[in-house]
Formats: C-alpha cells, sequence, structure tokens
C-alpha cells in the first residue's frame, strides 16, 4: 500500500512512522495463475488411461484438459487484470525462440510433418505452463502454497502405491492359501 493508500486507512501518522503495509498487490491474473498451477501439480499424477475427449488426430486425457482449463482461465483473468505481471525476458525469450525454430523445423520437414507439428505444440504448451508457474510463483506465499501442493501430491501418490503394493500381497497370500488347501490330500474318513 501506498502513502496515499494509507492515508484512509490510518492517517498520516502511521504512513509516516513507516508502518504501512508495503506489500505489492498481486494481480487477479497471479492469483489465479497460482491457484491454477496447485490444480494442474494435484491433478498430474492422476492421469487417466482412457482419454477424456477423442479428437480427430488427438485425444485429450484429464490432465490435459486441466491445463488447457487453467491456461484459459490464467489467460482470462489476465487480460482483465489491470496490472501485467513481470516475467523474466532472458528465459521467456529463450522459450520464444525454441518454439518458433521448432515450428519451422516442424514446417519445413520432409517426413512425419504432422507429428512434428503436433511436438511443437507440446513444446508450446510447455512453454506455457512455465509463464503460468512463473506468474503464479510471484509471491513467496505462492511459491510455499505451490510446493505444498507437490509435496501432498507425492505423498497422495506414495500411499495410493503403498496400498497398491499391499493389497497386491494380500491377494498373492489369498490365492497361495487357496492353493496350498487345496493341493492338501483330504484326510480318510
Amino acid at each position: 500500500m501506498s502513502v496515499a493508500g494509507a492515508l484512509p486507512h490510518g492517517g498520516l501518522a502511521r504512513a509516516v512512522a513507516g508502518q504501512v503495509n508495503t506489500t505489492a498487490v498481486r494481480s487477479r491474473g497471479a492469483v489465479v495463475a497460482s491457484f491454477g498451477v496447485v490444480v494442474l501439480v494435484l491433478a498430474a499424477p492422476f492421469e487417466t488411461l482412457n482419454p477424456l475427449l477423442r479428437l480427430p488426430g488427438q485425444s485429450v486425457s484429464t490432465v490435459e484438459a486441466v491445463l488447457l482449463a487453467v491456461l484459459a482461465t490464467t489467460a482470462f483473468a489476465l487480460a482483465r487484470s489491470a496490472t501485467w505481471p513481470e516475467v523474466p525476458l532472458i528465459p521467456a525469450g529463450a522459450w520464444a525462440a525454441f518454439v518458433a525454430a521448432t515450428l519451422v523445423s516442424a514446417i519445413l520437414a520432409p517426413a512425419f510433418r504432422a507429428n512434428a507439428i503436433h511436438m511443437t505444440a507440446r513444446f508450446a504448451l510447455a512453454a506455457a505452463v512455465w509463464a503460468v508457474t512463473v506468474v503464479g510463483a510471484g509471491s513467496e506465499r505462492d511459491r510455499r502454497r505451490i510446493v505444498l501442493a507437490i509435496v501432498v501430491s507425492g505423498v497422495v501418490v506414495g500411499e495410493s502405491q503403498s496400498v497398491k503394493a499391499g493389497l497386491a500381497e494380500f491377494r498373492s497370500f489369498e490365492i497361495s492359501e487357496r492353493q496350498e488347501s487345496a493341493a492338501k490330500p483330504l484326510s480318510g474318513n
């Protein structure tokens, strides 16, 4: 908050004394990007085997649908926001040059042009994920939220794998018990 903004919230004495919160105001787009990254991190490990939507030449999985929703909501929120977040120019330029180079090489590819363009689109999506993450991780609080989502996602995946392994072990034990009881000779009557 600026000194001018502090005047209605505590007067000039507070502003002059240095007791004004000078935390930068985050744009709505940055907040949406931050929560979008969290949703993407939480959804990514649980991609289904069957696609959500089949299009000619492309199928859309559950994670790709979440990714497209995150990108669309972030783009919409950034477009409506009065402030544009800062993005580091050198890495953004590197991503742009990389995607442009892959697009040119895909267009000029003598064979497998459709596959090359498809891969260029995937690289462009990777660049968009990078940009949303950079915009969404602009504050310490956002970075902590994203790291917490990564940890929670990892723990849930690890625990689900442990449960799967335990169930598989239980099933194999149950099957071996049945096989042993079936192999035992019946005691004499």
